[in-house]
């Protein structure tokens, strides 16, 4: 049996049984702070128009014509839709000429009263005949009075027939074509002011109370999340909904913006006033979406963590609840440094 040793040699030049020790990162430093910072509780919501309704038909019968179209702007009055009028003008022609032909009879009844009103005190006609004549005057009037009463309702059934827009806006939505059969609660149009806009969002429970009429937010629209613009809380619902436990608000919107339309989502910044808090430079972060780290720098290494961030003010940014108020942090952290690297 043969042994084979195999021998190492040391040639020269070949040094590797030392490892270079790693250079420290040369960076700036700062350190956290506590100071006074805006609260803002971050919410969904979605942006509406502050006049919208679908205009119903308010009357019976088949259309005969629509005047508008979808995106068509119209004041308040103009026609929107018109419904079949023959029968409630039949209906409106009747109730007048029943009312006129009770105005007549009332006539000569009032005159026929007013003989026997005399005729009675002279003591000529008995009491019964003279308490019957003046029941049926009595009758006649309220006769009169209903069918006036009829006569007006199917004048205001033949002025519905004529469909007219409630305010100015625009028509987003038309529900009805010539030759439909709508009634009372058929929706015609759906209509949408001009102008104002508000944002309709819920608060959560534990912040319910925190919420009052005039408190001041920032929207969002999930279409451009660099726009901002200011909102002024207006209505506020006295309870919380029983299944999802929140609390509904609306906020009128204060800017404008030809991009931003109702029925789109939007992010909302709800203001609760200030709190001392505590805060980095903004430079500190390292951002990449909603995803935001720094470096803390702990007995000459730096140490990467992800943070969750909170308002901004004045080249500071809260955060809330991953520092105490005591870290050194590394400021501008350059895209080279890694976490636990020996900084200076």
């Amino acid at each position: 049996m043969w042994t084979i040793l195999l021998l190492a040699c040391h040639l020269p030049g070949s040094e590797t049984s030392k490892t270079e020790p790693t250079k420290p990162v040369d960076v700036e430093m700062g350190t956290a702070a506590r100071q006074v910072m805006p609260q803002w509780l971050p919410v969904t919501g979605s942006i509406l128009a502050a006049r919208q309704v679908q205009v119903a038909a308010n009357a019976s019968g088949v259309v005969t014509s629509v005047k508008v179209e979808r995106g068509q702007k119209v004041r308040k009055g103009d026609l929107l839709a018109e419904v079949d009028t023959r029968l409630t003008r039949l209906s409106a022609t009747a109730g007048d000429a029943q009312a006129q032909a009770l105005k007549a009879q009332l006539s000569s009844a009032e005159q026929d009263c007013a003989r026997n009103e005399k005729l009675f005190a002279e003591g000529v006609l008995p009491q019964a005949t003279y308490e019957r004549a003046a029941a049926g005057c009595v009758a006649t009037r309220r006769s009169l009075e209903a069918a006036e009463a009829s006569a007006d309702l199917a004048r205001t059934n033949l002025a519905n027939t004529s469909i007219r827009a409630p305010f100015d806006g625009v028509v987003s939505e038309k529900l009805i074509e010539v030759g439909a059969f709508v009634q009372s609660p058929t929706p015609v149009v759906t209509l949408v002011g001009e102008g104002a806009l508000r944002v309709r969002f819920s608060v959560p429970e534990a912040y319910a109370a925190q919420v009052a009429e005039g408190q001041s937010a920032l929207l969002s629209p999930s279409t451009q999340p660099g726009l901002e613009l200011p909102a002024v809380v207006r209505y506020v619902s006295p309870s919380l909904r029983e299944q999802t436990r929140d609390r509904v608000v609306e906020a009128d919107i204060q800017g404008s913006d030809p991009s931003i339309l109702p029925g789109m989502f939007a992010l909302v910044r709800l203001s609760l006033g200030e709190k001392e808090q505590v805060v980095v430079p903004e430079s500190a972060l390292r951002s990449e979406g909603p995803v935001h780290r720094l470096f803390t720098v702990v007995e000459g290494r730096a140490f990467e963590q992800v943070v969750q961030t909170g308002s901004r003010k004045e080249g500071w940014v809260a955060i809330p609840q991953d520092l105490t108020g005591t870290e050194q942090v590394v400021l501008s952290p350059p895209p080279s440094l890694r976490d636990g690297q020996v900084v200076e």
